[in-house]
């Protein structure tokens, strides 16, 4: 998978149909659970100073460009257009693509029963030549207790899931998964947060227009400004701030 050198990062620069292929090639045939998760200037800006989340996006198997400036600033390394990849995005098209093969099994973790209880009907519908296994809620703690861990664990590997689907926000689920690693049965693993609330219908995403123009930031803001000021005002101008940086930074 082809991928930029982006402020110490290997963000992927392969197209949305190339990934879920890539990842599809690895749940039929892979020997171990891989990651994937998304580089945004937001974790970019929260990984500064939490090691365990930027150890956690390195060791991802497709780190991909969730974010219209990342997306740019890997375009204008790699000298081509680099497309945006969202976690709805690849979600529907992984799962579009496992399901014209079928007989692949999927696991959700994260949120609350409610929430899970509505994906499932959903997705068991949508998706139905895919095997929903199993799906678990655990407790809300900023940091996950050995237990709570344990439990996670044990509910997966009884499961056996080919995919698993992880929805407790970053940069909680990205530690989660690089912790879980090879001791989970699937072959790959995606934390894709907010991906939960829009697919059971507690949030409504910008439309396909303002998503195109690469506006969806704004409408997030407008939506929740105590959750998305700092995402918009602290974190966006410190990644272009350390992009520029590192484009003009004299090498040799």
């Amino acid at each position: 998978m082809s991928a930029v050198h982006l402020l110490g990062y290997g963000v992927s620069s392969a197209s949305l149909e190339s990934c879920s292929h890539d990842m599809l090639a690895w749940i039929l045939r892979g020997s171990h659970c891989k990651a994937a998760s998304f580089f945004n200037p937001h974790s970019y800006a929260v990984a500064k100073s939490d090691q365990r989340f930027a150890s956690a996006l390195r060791a991802s198997e497709w780190l991909l460009p969730d974010g219209v400036g990342v997306a740019l600033a890997c375009g204008a390394i790699a000298r081509r257009p680099v497309a945006r990849i969202t976690g709805s995005d690849l979600f529907f098209r992984l799962n579009e693509d496992m399901n014209h093969v079928g007989g692949l099994r999927v696991f959700f973790i994260g949120s609350t029963p409610q929430v899970l209880g509505t994906i499932c009907d959903k997705y068991s519908r949508q998706y139905p030549k895919i095997q929903i296994v199993g799906c678990h809620a655990p407790p809300f703690e900023s940091d996950m207790s050995e237990q709570a861990f344990a439990a996670c664990l044990q509910a997966i590997s009884h499961a056996a899931p080919d995919v698993v689907y992880v929805g407790m926000t970053a940069p909680k689920q990205e530690v989660w998964i690089a912790r879980a690693g090879l001791a989970m049965p699937a072959k790959v693993a995606l934390g894709i947060g907010a991906v939960f609330d829009y697919y059971a219908g507690r949030r409504s995403r910008a439309s396909a227009l303002t998503r195109a123009f690469g506006l969806e930031w704004l409408v997030r803001l407008a939506a929740d400004p105590l959750r998305m000021w700092r995402r918009t005002l602290v974190s966006a101008p410190l990644f272009v701030r350390d992009v520029l940086w590192e484009r003009h930074e004299p090498h040799g």
